[in-house]
């Protein structure tokens, strides 16, 4: 079988957290000022990600364990790429 993919997503283009536009996937870099672990299972763990344009909370549902403080340890700099919607 021969199988072609269907979409592209170009993660090469990195821009600032000021340049970040919602609703498309977006590829920035930062370093990681905040980290706030979920207290409870199902709860979110909430990151902020900052550079020298602002500041962009980060938010995962699905709580990892030990995985995501070893990935995202305070003050590291991170290069971060996916879909931007609104979430309070």
């Amino acid at each position: 079988l021969y199988h072609l993919p269907l979409t592209l997503i170009d993660r090469s283009r990195v821009v600032t957290i000021a340049n970040v536009q919602p609703g498309l996937v977006n590829t920035t870099k930062g370093t990681v000022a905040t980290f706030v672990k979920a207290k409870k299972f199902g709860q979110p763990t909430r990151i902020t990600l900052q550079d020298e344009t602002g500041f962009l909370p980060i938010t995962f549902f699905k709580n990892q364990g030990q995985y995501l403080e070893k990935q995202f340890p305070l003050g590291a700099e991170r290069v971060v790429s996916g879909r931007v919607e609104l979430y309070q």
